[in-house]
């Protein structure tokens, strides 16, 4: 566990006056016993869910403790703090990651780097933590299925989920609300703020989505007053997004694609949206469809949203 000089320098600053004197810095850490992690996972199973624990599971906590005893615990920190967990057994570190347990047993992924067999994440708050193994199955995603990687692997990051407990529908078109969700998860991105289009409205789901897209330059409206959340979004619109969404991953602008990645129907795709489609294209961010065919048009599935959200995070 890091603590970094910004939670340090709060918690000094959270006294003032007497009580500051003698105050301490209680940090506690409290491994769960193989009886309670077993009835713990036994509440995490079901629904076509199979929690593994890679790792013990911590309680951890942090208290800053004043001259007469009184604990005053911290709920929040200034910084994230950042935890490293060892893993062991043979798991699967595309399904990896650090997960905040917390009341009634709700799972909440907050991240992973795997080096060795240690995983880091930041936290922003102490709890129950443990590095787990999340398989979740679909009965319309077979392990053949060409997405069926990335609908597990996303699926375990939270950053995907089922229409149903069950089923996943990846054939059912991807509105633009969704999609921008996605992207906004997948990059970490907090989703806050105040959308500024006619058609969104402050307390609909996805607000804060589109808020936070906007506000990074990952997505504009189809006009200025208009957003279009439920309409489906076009295959040459994600295109856009996905480079603009990864320039904001790589703080960085990408080079306009060439033409090398040919499709037989490049000259449908939109003006604006050709140099995306092409970059997009010859990263391997997007794929064709049959007969080498992009279909600009066509609405975005997804299973194509999964799969190409996927390969995002691996660049």
């Amino acid at each position: 566990m890091t603590l970094p000089s910004e939670v340090l320098h709060g918690l000094q600053s959270s006294l003032a006056g007497s009580d500051a004197e003698g105050a301490q810095i209680l940090f506690g850490t409290a491994p769960l016993q193989d009886g309670a992690v077993n009835s713990l996972l036994s509440g995490l199973n079901g629904n076509n869910t199979r929690v593994t624990a890679a790792s013990k599971v911590y309680d951890f906590s942090l208290f800053v403790v004043k001259k007469d005893g009184t604990r005053i615990p911290v709920t929040a920190f200034a910084a994230p703090v950042e935890l490293t967990l060892k893993f062991s057994g043979n798991v699967n570190k595309e399904l990896l990651g650090v997960y905040f347990i917390g009341e009634n047993n709700n799972l909440q992924y907050v991240g992973g780097t795997v080096n060795g067999d240690q995983i880091t994440a930041e936290v922003t708050h102490f709890s129950k933590y443990a590095a787990l193994e999340l398989n979740k199955s679909f009965k319309d995603v077979p392990a053949l299925h060409w997405a069926a990687q990335a609908v597990k692997s996303l699926s375990a990051k939270q950053i995907v989920t089922g229409v149903t407990v069950s089923e996943f529908k990846p054939d059912v078109s991807v509105t633009r609300a969704e999609f921008t969700a996605l992207l906004i998860r997948a990059l970490g991105i907090n989703a806050e703020g105040q959308a500024s289009f006619s058609d969104v409205s402050g307390d609909a789901w996805y607000a804060p989505y589109v808020a936070a897209a906007v506000s990074q330059g990952i997505v504009s409206g189809r006009s200025a007053d208009i957003f279009a959340p439920n309409a489906a979004i076009s295959r040459e619109e994600m295109a856009v997004m996905v480079i603009r969404a990864l320039e904001v991953k790589q703080g960085k602008k990408t080079s306009p694609g060439s033409s090398s990645v040919a499709f037989a129907d490049a000259g449908t795709i939109s003006s604006w949206a050709a140099d995306y489609v092409n970059t997009a294209a010859e990263l391997g961010l997007v794929q064709g469809r049959a007969n080498k065919q992009f279909a600009p048009q066509a609405m975005m599935t997804r299973a194509e949203s999964a799969q190409v959200i996927y390969k995002l995070l691996a660049e």
